[in-house]
């Protein structure tokens, strides 16, 4: 009965029948602001080619499609009508795509986005990462910190797109400058020189962008995953929820403003979050709480989804309870990371070079390093390290992590993945 009424939320919202079943998440590319040429800016709606507007996608749909038994179907199915690949399928082309391998890239051909989709889903390659890499790459070669002859004489002018498909393809099989590429973001950037690093705007190796202090900054500085939009972020700003987000201010469990208190709005998104992924329920197309928390339109904030454990396990678990279970698993996150050498010093906010060293730069930067000290503190972790105190670790029933992390203490300083010796990667394949 529960799950029946959960289910029947979802058919009838407005939110999601009309917005993430219509579009999915093609709708960031008005709502979101996505990254263009290397965040050399953030679009505003308006700013977005009209042939990457979520109404443009449309013309490509074959179908939709959804997990087993949900009612949205936030996923596109599509055919490319024309160029290399004309008539190839595909299905669930992100808004990350589009913006990390389209705009952020320079490219703005809805077609060639389809190609390289289509190209990363064959060779198992995440949009996200590799689109930033390439990003990177390219922003470091229209300066002139690189040229044709460290690129194996690939031209990445922005609007280049069919040199980026030829990148891709280099990526995925470790050939000539695709194997630099393939290292990652970090990884690249580090073996190119501190240069390079200048325009490596990542938090713990992920990038979602240089953003000034705030929730968004924080959120990425804070999260266990490095810049990650899911952890979180998108929720404690509600910027995709109009009916439920300003409940939760009018019953209490968000602050009034959530710009100017940033701290306790985002540790409720972390929360929340954390318990969706325990379930394994889905965050939905447009990043709404109806999609993380069942009922939570109905019930106050967690009471639904103890509701709904308590009927399928028989257990009795109360909100609060599982507002601890998702401070046990941040908190054992944290002491993992702190184990594998990811310290206070990785909690960054990138900034351009050109903002960095100014008295303003240094000025917003002071910011965030107060804020990520509040965090900390109302987390219960030392604020200058972030490790978990050995208070909170035994107050969570963590004795065990506080004792391993004080007996064996960090691995090292983290400093990205393993670097191998280049020579040392197979290379070569068949092309996709």
């Amino acid at each position: 009965m529960l799950a029946a009424e959960d289910r029947k939320y979802f058919a009838e919202s407005d939110l999601q029948r009309d917005v993430a079943g219509r579009y999915g998440t093609h709708v960031g590319m008005v709502m979101w602001e996505p990254g263009y040429r290397n965040y050399e800016k953030y679009l505003s709606g308006d700013e977005v080619p009209e042939a990457l507007q979520p109404e443009a996608w449309l013309q490509y749909e074959t179908g939709r499609y959804g997990c087993h038994g949900c009612p949205v179907k936030c996923k596109d199915q599509y055919r490319i009508p024309s160029g290399r690949r004309a008539g190839e399928k595909g299905q669930a082309m992100e808004y990350e795509c589009i913006f990390c391998l389209g705009t952020n890239c320079g490219v703005t051909d809805p077609i060639a986005i389809m190609e390289m989709e289509n190209l990363c889903d064959a060779y198992g390659m995440d949009v996200i990462a590799l689109g930033n890499t390439i990003a990177m790459v390219k922003d470091l070669y229209n300066r002139g910190i690189m040229t044709s002859k460290d690129t194996d004489g690939l031209d990445l002018s922005w609007e280049d797109a069919d040199a980026q498909v030829e990148l891709i393809h280099c990526t995925a099989l470790r050939q000539g400058f695709g194997s630099m590429v393939a290292e990652g973001m970090y990884t690249l950037a580090r073996r190119l020189g501190d240069e390079a690093m200048d325009y490596c705007y990542h938090v713990k190796g992920l990038s979602r962008g240089p953003y000034p202090s705030g929730l968004f900054a924080l959120a990425h500085a804070t999260s266990t995953r490095g810049a990650d939009h899911l952890r979180g972020r998108s929720w404690a700003y509600g910027e995709n929820d109009p009916d439920i987000f300003p409940k939760l201010g009018e019953q209490g469990y968000l602050p009034g403003d959530v710009d100017t208190n940033p701290v306790a709005a985002l540790i409720l998104g972390e929360r929340m979050t954390t318990l969706t992924d325990c379930i394994g329920r889905c965050k939905g197309a447009v990043n709404s709480w109806i999609c993380a928390m069942p009922l939570v339109w109905k019930h106050p904030i967690y009471d639904g989804l103890a509701k709904l454990l308590n009927t399928a396990t028989g257990m009795d678990y109360t909100g609060e309870e599982l507002a601890r279970v998702a401070d046990r698993v941040y908190a054992m996150e944290h002491a993992f990371n702190i184990r594998m050498g990811v310290t206070r010093k990785d909690d960054r906010m990138p900034q351009k070079p050109e903002i960095r060293d100014t008295p303003e730069g240094r000025e917003d930067l002071k910011r965030h390093h107060a804020m990520v000290a509040r965090y900390y503190e109302a987390r219960g972790y030392d604020p200058e390290s972030g490790r978990p105190t050995s208070e909170r670790l035994a107050d969570l029933n963590l004795k065990y992590v506080d004792r391993l992390l004080n007996e064996s203490g960090p691995v090292g300083q983290w400093d990205g993945p393993t670097r191998w010796d280049m020579s040392k990667y197979p290379s070569g394949g068949v092309r996709a």
